[in-house]
């Protein structure tokens, strides 16, 4: 049976190792709108929409983000609710 908190990286970095994993768009998006960035909010926002940017579609997270966005003035954002609303 294997471990479900088995992590071959932390293993690795334990040991000294480095492993360099890519990340997925997507997480690249969230790790920096997370961080406050609003042009990755605002692209994060246009994933869940579209299911771009390696998101899947999510029509409640895309108004997350781009309300997040839009209140600090992100055009793009604001584009997106209005598609959304338009709907």
């Amino acid at each position: 049976m294997m471990n479900k908190n088995f992590n071959i990286f932390e293993t690795l970095r334990q040991q000294g190792t480095h492993a360099d994993v890519p990340k997925s768009q997507k997480y690249d998006l969230i790790d920096r709108a997370a961080a406050g960035s609003i042009e990755a909010a605002a692209d994060l926002a246009e994933g869940y929409w579209k299911g771009t940017h390696d998101c899947e579609k999510n029509p409640r997270k895309a108004q997350k983000w781009a309300g997040y966005a839009a209140k600090h003035g992100n055009k793009k954002a604001q584009d997106i609710l209005i598609a959304m609303n338009a709907q």
